[in-house]
């Protein structure tokens, strides 16, 4: 007769859940290093050996994980990417005056990255000069990808318009252009970068509300 086993033990058929747990964890580890590190030295500047003893793993360990640094640069972005594109729709969405839904949108992203300052820092270094050049293996995904995760914002500033709170103009303009000022915000944010040049965020918010808001549109030149 089999021997019970003690409370709290659990049997050879739990181990294929346990080592997959165990590869979760590490994979997790394996891409906070990876974003702590590509955010504060680069990308060309990070090595694998490097993520890779910082985690406490060998090279060979790591290629379990990824096949390469690119592969684990652009799962990085991936990761921390997919749930930004969420709560940037979530903002986008609120049931709120659509230029508040804009101000939300800008708030939403810059507490995002202060929340992870390593993704953060990256991304301040993918859209800095020379970023494309550092970063030529995912930029282009990234260019390709932006008007996507911008459609969310554009409805928004749609229905600003048809409610005459946000300015004329093309709403896909519109939106790459305030994604352009938080992106601008990055790199004076002291939370990121350690900058001296910086615009608390109160004047922030305020500067996007002057900006879009409706009346605000240049006059035809003559």
């Amino acid at each position: 007769m089999a021997t019970p086993l003690p409370d709290g033990a659990t049997g050879a058929g739990d181990r294929p859940v346990r080592r997959r747990q165990r590869i979760e964890v590490s994979s997790e580890q394996v891409l906070d290093t990876a974003e702590e590190l590509f955010g504060a030295r680069g990308y060309r500047s990070t090595s694998l050996q490097q993520v890779a003893q910082r985690c406490g793993f060998s090279v060979g360990a790591l290629y379990l994980f990824f096949a390469s640094k690119e592969e684990l640069l652009a799962e990085v972005l991936r990761r921390r990417g997919r749930r930004l594109r969420e709560l940037m729709r979530l903002s986008a969405e609120r049931d709120v005056p659509a230029l508040e839904a804009l101000v939300d949108w800008v708030d939403t992203v810059i507490g995002y990255h202060r929340q992870h300052p390593g993704f953060g820092q990256l991304s301040a270094r993918m859209v800095a000069p020379g970023g494309a050049e550092e970063f030529p293996q995912v930029f282009g995904d990234f260019a390709e990808r932006r008007d996507e995760a911008l459609a969310d914002l554009v409805r928004t500033i749609e229905r600003g318009q048809r409610e005459g709170a946000v300015r004329a103009g093309d709403p896909l303009v519109l939106a790459r252009l305030l994604s352009g000022l938080v992106t601008a915000h990055h790199t004076m944010d002291p939370a990121l970068l350690g900058t001296t040049v910086v615009i608390d965020d109160a004047s922030f918010r305020a500067f996007v509300r002057d900006a879009f808001a409706a009346g605000r549109e240049s006059p035809p030149s003559r």
